[in-house]
């Protein structure tokens, strides 16, 4: 009996202590994950945005000023939610139409009022994301208004 006891509870506790190193490399590698998205996508787009939005709609700002948050968010799609790389990818085909539109001079009215619209849903998401990430890591959440 003395055996099977020696036997039984180290075969146990090295069980047990397999089972707890899983779940909290689990843990580790969610955390991890959730700052490389911060880092990489929500906190630079955020930091972007904010500036930019003194007063302007989306559609007023330059070409030049439109790149650089898409291009954030092109670089970093693969850390958004569905939702959200569905809404970069709309928005990216009427950034395209918006320059092109911009480039010869013709009407603008009509796409400014979609790409505003779409970004602003984007952004509205990319927040929702931010804030559930930063309450995930007990981080403070950013301000809403941006």
């Amino acid at each position: 009996m003395t055996e099977i006891v020696a036997i039984i509870v180290p075969a146990l506790t090295s069980i047990g202590l397999y089972v707890l190193a899983r779940f909290k490399d689990t843990d580790v590698s969610k955390k991890d994950v959730y700052e490389q998205r911060l880092t990489n996508l929500y906190i630079p787009f955020y930091k972007k945005v904010f500036l930019f939005n003194i007063g302007l709609k989306p559609s007023d700002l330059s070409t030049t000023a439109i790149l650089s948050v898409t291009d954030i968010l092109g670089n970093n799609i693969h850390y958004m939610d569905t939702t959200s790389q569905v809404l970069f990818i709309k928005l990216f085909q009427v950034q395209l139409e918006l320059i092109d539109k911009r480039e010869t001079n013709k009407d603008l009215k009509s796409i400014s009022k979609t790409f505003d619209t779409i970004f602003n849903e984007l952004s509205n998401q990319l927040l929702k994301e931010y804030k559930h990430i930063c309450k995930k890591l007990k981080l403070p959440e950013p301000v809403e208004n941006i």
